[in-house]
């Protein structure tokens, strides 16, 4: 619990420090958005190993707040992916190691264990799921040219 609470407040203090610093004075909204993006990656990236073992257990209590907490961020990346501008694609700007993670993070919140359990949610939010199902795919794809780098490929 502490390293997780840990992990929650880096993340507040890596975006805090990136919304306030004076480091983006003079870009545009959407350029100080898609200078976000990496970060964001980065820091989803941390819970990996978090996604691989959910995905091999059957809901339970713990798991779906995992899950919960996975659908908020890919949500986030989803919107910070919108509001950057017409036809940006955050592929071009993240690494294929950090590219591998949200890969990871999407098969688990594609598993059908545990979205079946949450079909109105998942109604409700069909956009989501269509755009990460494209986007689980395409990191699917871009993962898998870099296999050799890569300690936990996406499958």
């Amino acid at each position: 619990m502490n390293g997780r609470l840990n992990k929650c407040i880096t993340l507040c203090l890596v975006i805090s420090f990136g919304i306030f610093s004076g480091c983006t004075k003079g870009l545009s909204t959407s350029e100080q958005i898609k200078s976000q993006i990496p970060m964001t990656v980065a820091v989803i990236g941390l819970d990996e190993k978090i996604y691989i073992e959910a995905s091999k257990e059957q809901p339970n209590h713990l798991t779906k707040k995992v899950y919960d907490g996975a659908v908020a961020k890919a949500m986030l990346l989803q919107r910070l992916e919108f509001d950057s501008g017409e036809g940006y694609e955050l592929e071009k700007e993240v690494k294929v190691k950090s590219i591998n993670s949200l890969c990871l993070m999407a098969n688990f919140i594609l598993l059908d264990s545990y979205r079946i359990p949450y079909q109105a949610q998942v109604n409700s939010y069909s956009d989501f799921y269509s755009w990460l199902s494209k986007k689980q795919l395409k990191w699917k794809m871009l993962s898998s040219k870099e296999k050799d780098i890569i300690d936990r490929p996406c499958k």
